[in-house]
């Protein structure tokens, strides 16, 4: 296996290789991962190879070793185009996320990196995400996009220096929230933490008859999830997953054993579906949808299916829940809307930071340099026209 390496000199001595490869050892790294309570499935080989085939995103594997031999810490990221979300969901994506990914990369990654000593923590830190910087700008990325992990026994002890390193590196920092479930109180403290509203909107949801089902692979209720999640699209205006697109993510994170999708159902007919992707100690909701016909007729399948998707996770050993970003101070009704329906759950508000380093995008009249300076500008909404900003 070929590997670039760079030796990094640590303030507290000795020497750091961070090494960069294109190929690892998937079970040996997804290992390590799992070794530390902050690890998700944003940093493993499985997201990774799903993205490559997916959205054709190629992967790239930092790792910090330090003078011992000892692995400290890694990074798992990844290259490819810019407005992959929105790509990936319109027609000719094979044809536009690997022409893009070409023409005006995007280097990204996301919970990490992983640190695996309890000693020079920031110094590892700092080599592997440098690394990273370095290695994105020499491939000529136009930009460089992070999610610092915030599951984990450290997250709160360690942020100031996380996002001061990300700002003096140039980066643009929008600090910003999600919402996290701790499973670990068990049902009777799950249950008391849900707001009464909450509460009796899933007692009124098993009074109307409404039960939870799981996909595990049968069409028909794919069929059902899909004509919801189409009609919430539509109500929200923006492009539908496509079924081909959900079938095969179910088949692909589902035979891992790290995904698992619900359909909630009253009278036969589909009223809401919801996913959640579960990888050592945190999962992650997604794929929130409704029915039209669960909102005329006041079905409160929703409701019912956030209680039991908190139960199901409970019981897989799993400690977060996270609702996937909360925006508390919107003043956008359906934003605000949004977060009261997640703040009923007795999730605790948490910080979740984003960051995005803005690199030289060829010339200006150049295609590259015209991706470069819509994709700046579309992103100016989350991080503000402020450069190196904390704010």
């Amino acid at each position: 296996m070929s590997a670039l390496a760079e030796l990094v000199r640590t303030p507290v001595g000795g020497d750091l290789k961070v090494e960069v490869m294109e190929n690892v050892d998937e079970d040996v790294w997804d290992g390590r991962v799992r070794s530390v309570s902050g690890g998700t499935y944003k940093q493993t080989t499985m997201f990774n190879r799903h993205q490559t085939e997916r959205s054709y995103e190629k992967g790239l594997y930092f790792k910090a070793v330090d003078d011992a031999g000892e692995v400290v810490g890694q990074l798992s990221t990844r290259m490819g185009a810019p407005f992959a979300w929105g790509l990936r969901r319109r027609p000719f994506a094979q044809v536009t996320l690997p022409l893009f990914g070409a023409m005006a990369p995007c280097m990204r990654w996301g919970d990490g990196p992983i640190i695996l000593t309890r000693n020079s923590r920031k110094e590892v830190y700092a080599a592997l995400v440098c690394r990273a910087i370095n290695e994105g700008v020499r491939r000529g990325c136009i930009s460089i996009e992070a999610w610092p992990a915030f599951y984990g026994d450290d997250f709160v002890s360690e942020r100031d220096w996380i996002l001061d390193l990300y700002a003096e590196n140039g980066f643009q920092v929008a600090s910003q929230s999600t919402l996290v479930v701790d499973l670990r109180k068990g049902e009777d403290g799950l249950w008391s933490g849900i707001r009464k509203e909450a509460r009796t909107k899933v007692r009124k949801a098993r009074d109307q008859g409404v039960e939870i089902l799981e996909l595990d692979g049968d069409e028909g209720l794919l069929l059902q999830a899909h004509n919801i999640v189409r009609e919430t699209a539509a109500r929200n205006e923006v492009a539908c997953w496509p079924l081909e697109e959900m079938r095969l993510a179910l088949q692909y994170h589902g035979s891992r054993g790290v995904f698992r999708a619900f359909l909630a159902r009253h009278e036969g007919r589909g009223v809401a579906y919801q996913n959640v992707t579960c990888f050592n100690r945190s999962a992650l909701l997604g794929g929130v949808a409704y029915s039209d016909y669960s909102r005329q007729a006041r079905v409160y399948g929703n409701d019912l299916m956030q209680w039991h998707v908190m139960q199901a996770m409970r019981e897989m050993g799993t400690e977060w829940l996270d609702y996937g970003g909360a925006e508390p101070n919107s003043e956008d009704p359906k934003m605000k809307g949004i977060y009261q329906f997640k703040a009923k759950w007795g999730g605790q508000l948490v910080a979740h930071d984003q960051c995005r380093l803005i690199v030289a995008g060829g010339r200006r009249f150049s295609a590259k340099g015209l991706v470069s300076r819509i994709h700046e500008k579309t992103g100016d909404r989350v991080y503000g026209r402020a450069k190196n900003s904390r704010d």
